[in-house]
């Protein structure tokens, strides 16, 4: 164990015991996992590693709460330590609930007070659901020698995602965004041709460019303040701008580190490897690139902006407005390409790099309810995106994999029920009422009226094109596939039942989010006053 100096010799003590009693119930779990050969073949592993972050809030004890890595195997536990931080009293989640004669840890809390407790839930349900719903594509594209391997993958995302949303150090997030970058990577080319390779060079490329960028402002950062730890940073970076100290790397580490996460994320103009990324990976692949790993960048730079920079620091540095053009041409342009393509993946694709716009866009408002509809558009296309992505694989399996628009027509009566989710998550893309696509809008169009004049009109412009144009690109989908010129009967063709259930998760959080909307809103503004 690593404790602070914080903590006395009986919390060591105490964390030592909980410690012990965590591991031996995880125990248990790994050799029940063992012995149902069910669940080894339904996750592919034989012997899998469960890689997590348990955040424990102890209560009845004393007000402090830290995190606990664990590392675990099937044949041994190995690295059986704790890195405790001060998380300052907050309450916060945990994966199992344990009473013991010592106390309580609590676990399933979603109502916690930072807003990092209320993201990663959302990652893990989306990432769980993909899965689930994308095992068909896998099982297709994907040979049975190297499944292993493409969870594995996943599984180092899923950690990724993780150390982003709850990590209080920096480098510690640059380290885990590299990790997840290879990751990626490595499940873009897992289908094994030539044009997955080329797409997944191409992605390597601007990723590593957009790593390579945002270290350069870590190194700066760290130069000017001697620290990477985020609240440290903080304090140094506030009194560094009030007293008009290192101006000019402080700025210069602003701008690095905004443009590396864009560049990864794909804001426009560096968007142009998503068609081909998106359009040539395996579905699932896409909606977990799509719906998760670049909204886990964006989260991390929402994180350095508010525990790093400070709102004031960086709102006065100018970035935001950079954002804010740059995230409204991304969606002109962005869904201009929708509308050229006849591809399904790539019109995907391109829907994509639009709403990637619309979170900087809204970013680039203001501090307040700018950063609550950038926050909310990230929620709304991670569970809007994978569901796209899947159910346009399942028409083009019962159009005989084709992906072009015209031979797809009638596909939508070949599986009515892909169709019909299809139908909602792109109605809910164009901003429909009763879906999380027109909170979204709705939010972003009101939250500009704090500021001048010019920035409401270009808002207003932007948000009716782009409604426009996602109207022409999405209508034009449904009315393909639900357009047949035959006079024959449609053989029907029923979905795997994963994936009818993964969709069905898909779309009811769609529509409840769209209906209790403002409910979100609140956790999101609640989340953002801690800050």
């Amino acid at each position: 164990l690593y404790m602070p100096k914080i903590f006395t010799e009986d919390d060591v003590n105490y964390f030592r015991y909980i410690s012990d009693t965590m591991y031996g119930i995880l125990d248990k779990v790994i050799r029940r996992y063992e012995e149902n050969e069910k669940y080894r073949k339904l996750f592919g592993f034989d012997k899998p590693v469960i890689i997590g972050f348990l955040h424990l809030a102890v209560l009845n004890k004393f007000e402090k709460s830290f995190f606990v890595k664990v590392n675990i195997t099937v044949e041994n536990i190995v690295g059986k330590s704790c890195a405790a931080e001060s998380r300052n009293g907050q309450n916060c989640v945990i994966d199992i609930t344990l009473i013991t004669e010592k106390g309580q840890i609590s676990t399933g809390n979603l109502s916690a007070v930072r807003n990092s407790e209320n993201v990663y839930p959302v990652f893990a349900c989306v990432f769980f659901y993909t899965l689930l719903g994308g095992k068909e594509p896998i099982d297709q594209y994907v040979s049975e020698e190297r499944k292993s391997f493409y969870y594995s993958l996943c599984d180092l995302i899923n950690a990724a995602l993780l150390v982003l949303v709850y990590t209080n150090d920096i480098f510690t997030g640059y380290v885990f965004v590299e990790i997840m970058t290879l990751a990626s990577c490595g499940i873009l080319c897992m289908k094994n041709v030539g044009r997955s390779f080329a797409a997944a060079a191409r992605y390597m490329l601007f990723a590593l460019v957009g790593s390579g960028l945002f270290l350069l402002g870590v190194i700066f950062l760290y130069n000017i303040t001697g620290h990477l730890l985020m609240p440290n940073l903080r304090e140094s970076v506030a009194a560094l701008w009030a007293n008009g100290e290192y101006r000019l790397p402080l700025l210069a580490s602003i701008c690095l580190i905004s443009l590396g996460i864009a560049i990864k994320s794909g804001l426009f103009p560096f968007h142009f490897w998503m068609a081909d990324t998106y359009g040539e990976a395996i579905p699932t692949s896409s909606g977990i690139l799509s719906g998760l790993v670049s909204k886990g960048y964006i989260f991390f730079l929402l994180k350095v902006v508010f525990d790093v920079f400070g709102t004031d620091v960086f709102y006065g540095s100018g970035i935001n407005n950079v954002f804010y053009f740059l995230g409204a041409l991304g969606i002109i342009f962005g869904s201009i390409g929708a509308v050229k393509e006849n591809h399904i993946f790539r019109m995907c694709a391109y829907s994509s790099a639009a709403q990637i716009g619309y979170i900087y866009f809204a970013f680039g408002i203001s501090p307040t309810v700018g950063v609550v509809a950038s926050l909310y558009q990230i929620f709304n296309h991670s569970f809007t995106k994978p569901a796209l992505f899947l159910t346009s694989y399942r028409l083009s399996k019962v159009s005989g994999g084709a992906k072009k628009f015209k031979n797809i027509e009638g596909a939508g009566k070949r599986d009515p029920f892909s169709s019909a989710v299809f139908t909602i998550e792109a109605l809910s893309m164009i901003g429909f009422p009763l879906t999380m696509g027109f909170i979204s809008k709705f939010i972003i169009a009101t939250s500009v009226f704090e500021n001048a004049k010019w920035m409401i009109v270009v808002t207003l412009v932007v948000l009716i094109i782009s409604t426009i144009l996602n109207t022409l690109y999405f209508t034009r989908t449904i009315i393909t596939i639900y357009n047949t010129k035959s006079e024959e009967k449609a053989n029907r063709v029923l979905p795997p039942k994963a994936y009818m259930l993964s969709m069905v998760v898909f779309v009811m959080t769609n529509i409840v989010a769209g209906v209790i909307g403002s409910r979100l809103l609140d956790i999101i503004n609640n989340a953002l006053k801690v800050f």
